[in-house]
């Protein structure tokens, strides 16, 4: 099948993928809810500056750009690198807002089941 992109793929799953390790046993809660969903989560992020951090948001970007990624879920807390993120993955496609949805976990304050 070919993906929006030119590129071909056939699985078209969620990825389910978090930008920051602080954020990766989140994103692994929400990939458990997703049947068949792959997920990507890094184990750091925080404190990455220059060539380091750049790498990272290119590794990122290509795994979003991935054929069979029909949909990515981006998980993280610091808005700044998730919309560095979600902008790479993005570029890659026609109709970006039906393809990349960016969860900023800061925007869940006070939505807890607990009341904290």
């Amino acid at each position: 099948m070919p993906g929006t992109y030119g590129g071909a793929g056939t699985r078209n799953r969620l990825l389910v993928m978090s930008v920051l390790g602080l954020t990766g046993a989140a994103a692994a809660r929400i990939a458990r809810q997703m049947p068949g969903a792959p997920l990507i989560a890094l184990p750091y992020g925080r404190g990455q500056f220059g060539a380091d951090r750049e790498m990272t948001r290119r590794t990122l970007v290509g795994l979003g750009r991935n054929p069979n990624a029909g949909a990515v879920l981006l998980v993280g807390a610091d808005r700044t690198r998730l919309d560095a993120v979600a902008e790479g993955v993005a570029a890659a496609e026609i109709a970006a807002g039906e393809h990349v949805h960016v969860h900023n976990m800061r925007s869940l304050r006070g939505r807890r089941e607990d009341g904290r």
